[in-house]
C-alpha cells in the first residue's frame, strides 16, 4: 500500500533536472529493496500547463523541486539527494519526527 508520494517538477530544458530525475529514480531503486511499496513517483513537467498548474498549488517557482506528501507530512524539497529524501519520506509516513 502506497503510503507517500514523491511528485518530481521538471523541464525540458533546465540543466538540473536530468540529474534529478536520476536521483529520485536511484532513491526509488534503492527505498524500494529496503520497504516495498510504500512509495510512489509522480513526474511533472512544470512547462506543460497541467505541470505548471500543480506547481503553482505548492508555490514553486524553480526546478527541479520535489514534493514529498504522507499522512503525517508533507515537504518542499530543492535539494534532492539521498539522504534527504530518505528522512523526508520516514518523517512524511510517520515513521520518523
Amino acid at each position: 500500500m502506497v503510503k507517500v508520494i514523491i511528485e518530481l517538477f521538471t523541464t525540458p530544458t533546465c540543466p538540473h533536472c536530468q540529474p534529478a530525475k536520476k536521483k529520485v529514480q536511484a532513491f526509488l531503486d534503492y527505498f524500494e529493496g529496503k520497504r516495498p511499496g510504500i512509495l510512489a513517483v509522480v513526474k511533472y513537467d512544470a512547462s506543460t500547463p497541467i505541470g505548471a498548474e500543480k506547481a503553482r498549488g505548492y508555490g514553486i517557482s524553480t526546478v527541479p523541486t520535489v514534493v514529498v506528501k504522507g499522512p503525517a507530512n508533507e515537504f518542499l524539497l530543492d535539494a534532492i539527494n539521498e539522504p534527504t529524501l530518505e528522512k523526508a519520506v520516514l518523517v512524511a509516513a510517520g515513521e520518523e519526527e
